[in-house]
């Protein structure tokens, strides 16, 4: 190794094979962020508590949430902990699963 790779210098970017592209990816999705697609249409059933119901139009699908500490988990990081509630059972999805997670 000479001294200018040690440097802190990056070697160029290598190019993509032919027929490989590199993966894309974003938090906000093709569609756009989740906010800016507006209200999903989706009920919320707390376990021994009320629904929480769309305002117009059916709901794609009902959400139950067995424990209080899912619900907070939930509101802390949805991204990980729906699926890990999910296989837990601490989340059951009644409906279109595919349809809601398209959805959000």
């Amino acid at each position: 190794m000479d001294s200018s790779s040690r440097s802190g210098m990056t070697p160029p970017p290598r190019k993509p094979q032919a027929g490989l592209t590199r993966p894309t990816s974003s938090i906000a999705g093709p569609r756009g962020p989740p906010a800016a697609r507006g209200p999903v249409p989706v009920r919320v059933r707390l376990a021994n508590g009320p629904d929480l119901a769309p305002v117009s139009g059916p709901a794609i699908a009902t959400i139950t949430i067995n424990r209080r500490v899912t619900l907070v988990n939930l509101l802390r990081n949805p991204d990980v902990e729906f699926g890990d509630a999910f296989i837990a059972g601490d989340l059951e999805v009644e409906g279109d699963l595919v349809g809601l997670l398209e959805a959000v």
